[in-house]
């Protein structure tokens, strides 16, 4: 089962997780969410644009002859990356929890937060800022 429903609509259908395994146990249930189904911004509601400053990937553009980064204009990632990113890791997860289920017999609840699938893409200009100890440049999107 996939579902994409804030955690509290869930709750109150009786649709959660631990609601749904005591009628079967070795179902699978992946949950996207903009920001995943604990912590402060649980309930927080999002779509692309939001996931997409939140997960560092949006950029300010240098085109509008702003030098000083903190106040650039925001710039959207194109083609709804956050959405394309989730749901690439969301199908590679539950493939995974499915063959895991073909050896244990049991499902498992995948949380998966847009913010985060976005933001994993990132670890390259994490690892060159740690190297270079330099904040590389915004990149233009079109």
């Amino acid at each position: 089962m996939i579902e994409d429903h804030a955690v509290k609509e869930m709750q109150a259908w009786g649709l959660s997780y631990d609601d749904i395994k005591t009628i079967n146990p070795s179902l699978i249930v992946t949950s996207i969410t903009p920001f995943g189904q604990t912590g402060p911004y649980k309930d927080y509601k999002g779509n692309d644009l939001i996931a997409a400053h939140s997960g560092t990937e949006a950029f300010g553009n240098p085109d509008e002859g702003v030098t000083d980064t903190a106040n650039m204009p925001p710039l959207k990632v194109p083609y709804h990356a956050a959405d394309f990113m989730c749901g690439l890791t969301a199908s590679a997860a539950t493939l995974g929890a499915l063959l895991g289920r073909g050896n244990m017999k049991e499902g498992q609840h995948i949380d998966l937060s847009k913010q985060e699938a976005l933001a994993s893409i990132t670890r390259q200009q994490l690892a060159y800022y740690s190297v270079m100890e330099e904040k590389p440049l915004p990149r233009i999107r079109s």
